[in-house]
């Protein structure tokens, strides 16, 4: 799953891609009611922010990190 896969929220994808590209924040916080996708969120985040092939909409899916 790449981050373009994720419903809704496009805004936040949209701010995600683009802090992927430069330097990422020493932690993040996300937030929000029961059942938005929160988890969801914070997997491939954490999958892009360890890729070791980064692609534009996010991980590669397939380098061990992305794994």
């Amino acid at each position: 799953m790449a981050l373009r896969d994720l419903v809704g929220q496009a805004e936040v994808r949209s701010r995600i891609t683009s802090m992927l590209k430069g330097t990422p924040a020493q932690s993040y916080l996300i937030t929000g009611a029961p059942g938005i996708g929160k988890h969801t969120w914070g997997n491939e985040l954490a999958k892009a922010l360890l890729c070791q092939d980064l692609k534009e909409d996010g991980a590669c899916g397939k380098c061990p990190s992305c794994a």
